[in-house]
Protein backbone atom coordinates (compact mmCIF):
# COMPACT_ATOMS: atom_id res chain seq x y z
CA UNK A 1 0.00 0.00 0.00
CA UNK A 2 1.29 3.29 -1.10
CA UNK A 3 2.08 5.97 1.46
CA UNK A 4 1.72 8.89 -0.80
CA UNK A 5 2.42 12.25 0.98
CA UNK A 6 0.90 15.61 -0.08
CA UNK A 7 2.83 17.29 -3.06
CA UNK A 8 5.36 20.25 -2.19
CA UNK A 9 3.45 22.87 -3.64
CA UNK A 10 4.96 24.25 -7.26
CA UNK A 11 4.12 24.10 -10.57
CA UNK A 12 5.06 23.08 -14.00
CA UNK A 13 4.58 24.43 -17.63
CA UNK A 14 5.69 22.65 -20.87
CA UNK A 15 4.94 23.70 -24.15
CA UNK A 16 5.14 21.86 -27.65
CA UNK A 17 4.86 23.24 -31.23
CA UNK A 18 1.82 22.69 -33.45
CA UNK A 19 -1.30 21.13 -31.90
CA UNK A 20 -0.02 18.74 -29.61
CA UNK A 21 -1.22 14.77 -29.54
CA UNK A 22 1.09 13.73 -26.33
CA UNK A 23 1.58 16.02 -23.34
CA UNK A 24 5.74 15.59 -22.62
CA UNK A 25 7.78 16.81 -19.80
CA UNK A 26 11.04 15.61 -17.94
CA UNK A 27 10.12 14.13 -15.10
CA UNK A 28 12.98 13.22 -12.25
CA UNK A 29 12.26 9.68 -10.47
CA UNK A 30 13.72 8.17 -7.47
CA UNK A 31 12.95 5.18 -5.00
CA UNK A 32 11.00 6.22 -1.84
CA UNK A 33 12.29 3.59 0.11
CA UNK A 34 16.42 3.13 -0.32
CA UNK A 35 18.61 5.86 -1.14
CA UNK A 36 19.73 6.25 -4.70
CA UNK A 37 20.32 9.35 -7.04
CA UNK A 38 17.42 10.35 -8.97
CA UNK A 39 17.18 9.99 -12.72
CA UNK A 40 15.96 11.88 -15.23
CA UNK A 41 13.27 10.78 -17.94
CA UNK A 42 10.58 11.53 -20.76
CA UNK A 43 7.23 11.39 -18.95
CA UNK A 44 3.92 11.78 -20.70
CA UNK A 45 0.93 13.38 -18.94
CA UNK A 46 -2.35 11.14 -19.36
CA UNK A 47 -5.47 11.67 -18.35
CA UNK A 48 -7.10 8.82 -18.90
CA UNK A 49 -5.01 6.35 -16.91
CA UNK A 50 -6.33 5.95 -13.69
CA UNK A 51 -2.42 5.92 -11.87
CA UNK A 52 0.70 6.05 -12.45
CA UNK A 53 3.34 3.59 -14.78
CA UNK A 54 7.12 3.09 -15.12
CA UNK A 55 9.08 1.14 -17.57
CA UNK A 56 11.75 -1.49 -16.96
CA UNK A 57 14.32 1.05 -17.83
CA UNK A 58 13.47 3.14 -14.82
CA UNK A 59 13.26 -0.32 -12.90
CA UNK A 60 16.53 -0.95 -13.61
CA UNK A 61 18.49 1.76 -13.55
CA UNK A 62 17.36 2.62 -10.42
CA UNK A 63 17.64 -0.61 -9.13
CA UNK A 64 14.05 -0.36 -7.65
CA UNK A 65 13.10 -3.33 -5.15
CA UNK A 66 9.44 -4.64 -6.09
CA UNK A 67 7.03 -3.21 -3.15
CA UNK A 68 4.02 -5.64 -4.38
CA UNK A 69 1.87 -6.58 -7.23
CA UNK A 70 -1.07 -4.92 -8.59
CA UNK A 71 -4.01 -5.61 -11.27
CA UNK A 72 -4.32 -3.10 -13.53
CA UNK A 73 -6.98 -2.46 -16.61
CA UNK A 74 -5.44 -1.49 -19.88
CA UNK A 75 -7.27 -1.46 -23.59
CA UNK A 76 -5.03 -5.02 -24.04
CA UNK A 77 -6.81 -6.29 -20.73
CA UNK A 78 -6.40 -7.17 -17.33
CA UNK A 79 -3.14 -8.38 -15.60
CA UNK A 80 -1.28 -8.45 -12.55
CA UNK A 81 1.76 -6.43 -12.49
CA UNK A 82 4.50 -5.29 -10.12
CA UNK A 83 4.46 -1.84 -7.85
CA UNK A 84 6.91 0.10 -6.41
CA UNK A 85 7.37 2.98 -4.47
CA UNK A 86 8.44 6.20 -5.73
CA UNK A 87 9.06 10.19 -5.41
CA UNK A 88 8.61 11.84 -8.42
CA UNK A 89 10.17 15.40 -9.22
CA UNK A 90 10.03 17.79 -11.86
CA UNK A 91 13.13 19.32 -12.91
CA UNK A 92 13.13 23.05 -12.48
CA UNK A 93 10.18 23.25 -10.09
CA UNK A 94 9.59 22.48 -6.39
CA UNK A 95 6.88 20.33 -7.31
CA UNK A 96 7.42 16.78 -6.33
CA UNK A 97 5.39 14.13 -5.09
CA UNK A 98 6.51 11.72 -2.44
CA UNK A 99 6.26 7.81 -1.42
CA UNK A 100 3.26 7.07 -4.73
CA UNK A 101 2.99 3.42 -5.31
CA UNK A 102 3.26 2.83 -9.79
CA UNK A 103 3.69 -0.28 -11.57
CA UNK A 104 5.18 -1.50 -14.53
CA UNK A 105 4.50 -1.28 -17.75
CA UNK A 106 5.52 -0.97 -21.57
CA UNK A 107 5.46 2.56 -23.11
CA UNK A 108 6.43 3.58 -26.63
CA UNK A 109 7.02 6.56 -26.26
CA UNK A 110 8.49 7.46 -22.75
CA UNK A 111 9.73 5.94 -19.55
CA UNK A 112 6.92 7.24 -17.48
CA UNK A 113 3.31 7.54 -17.53
CA UNK A 114 1.91 10.18 -15.33
CA UNK A 115 -1.87 9.50 -14.91
CA UNK A 116 -4.86 10.90 -12.64
CA UNK A 117 -3.28 9.81 -8.89
CA UNK A 118 -0.51 12.76 -9.80
CA UNK A 119 -2.79 14.79 -11.97
CA UNK A 120 -6.05 14.67 -9.74
CA UNK A 121 -4.06 16.20 -6.97
CA UNK A 122 -3.91 19.80 -8.51
CA UNK A 123 -5.01 22.37 -11.27
CA UNK A 124 -4.13 21.00 -15.22
CA UNK A 125 -4.68 22.86 -18.49
CA UNK A 126 -3.48 22.43 -21.78
CA UNK A 127 -4.19 25.17 -24.47
CA UNK A 128 -3.75 25.92 -28.15
CA UNK A 129 -3.21 29.49 -29.29
CA UNK A 130 -0.70 30.88 -31.79
CA UNK A 131 0.73 27.32 -32.69
CA UNK A 132 1.73 26.24 -29.81
CA UNK A 133 0.21 23.67 -27.19
CA UNK A 134 0.87 24.60 -23.98
CA UNK A 135 0.64 22.33 -20.66
CA UNK A 136 0.48 23.69 -17.44
CA UNK A 137 0.04 21.94 -13.64
CA UNK A 138 0.50 23.03 -10.46
CA UNK A 139 -0.40 21.37 -6.95
CA UNK A 140 -1.75 21.20 -4.56
CA UNK A 141 -4.96 23.02 -6.35
CA UNK A 142 -5.27 26.72 -5.87
CA UNK A 143 -8.75 27.48 -7.38
CA UNK A 144 -11.63 26.05 -9.53
CA UNK A 145 -10.83 26.86 -13.35
CA UNK A 146 -14.32 27.00 -14.87
CA UNK A 147 -14.37 28.36 -18.30
CA UNK A 148 -18.21 28.18 -18.96
CA UNK A 149 -18.39 30.46 -16.19
CA UNK A 150 -15.16 32.70 -18.01
CA UNK A 151 -17.40 32.92 -21.19
CA UNK A 152 -20.78 33.80 -19.64
CA UNK A 153 -18.92 36.72 -17.71
CA UNK A 154 -17.29 37.81 -20.79
CA UNK A 155 -20.23 37.58 -22.94
CA UNK A 156 -22.12 39.66 -20.31
CA UNK A 157 -19.02 42.26 -20.33
CA UNK A 158 -19.60 42.21 -24.05
CA UNK A 159 -23.32 43.25 -24.27
CA UNK A 160 -23.01 45.87 -21.59
CA UNK A 161 -20.71 47.69 -23.90
CA UNK A 162 -22.45 50.39 -26.44
CA UNK A 163 -22.99 48.74 -30.32
CA UNK A 164 -20.01 51.44 -31.43
CA UNK A 165 -17.35 49.74 -29.02
CA UNK A 166 -18.98 46.33 -30.27
CA UNK A 167 -18.68 46.97 -33.60
CA UNK A 168 -14.98 48.73 -32.81
CA UNK A 169 -13.73 45.72 -30.72
CA UNK A 170 -15.16 42.94 -33.42
CA UNK A 171 -13.33 44.66 -35.93
CA UNK A 172 -10.21 45.16 -33.87
CA UNK A 173 -9.28 48.49 -33.67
Amino acid sequence: MSKLLPPTGGALTATHNGRARELHSDVSVRSAIQTVDQVQFDGIWDTGATNTVITQVVVDRLKLPQTGVKEVHTPQGSHTTPSYIVDLLFPGTDLEFNGLEVTLGTLPNCQVLIGMDVIGFGDFSVTNKDGLTVMSFRAPSKQRIDYVEQVNREKIKFSLLSKTKQRKFMSGK
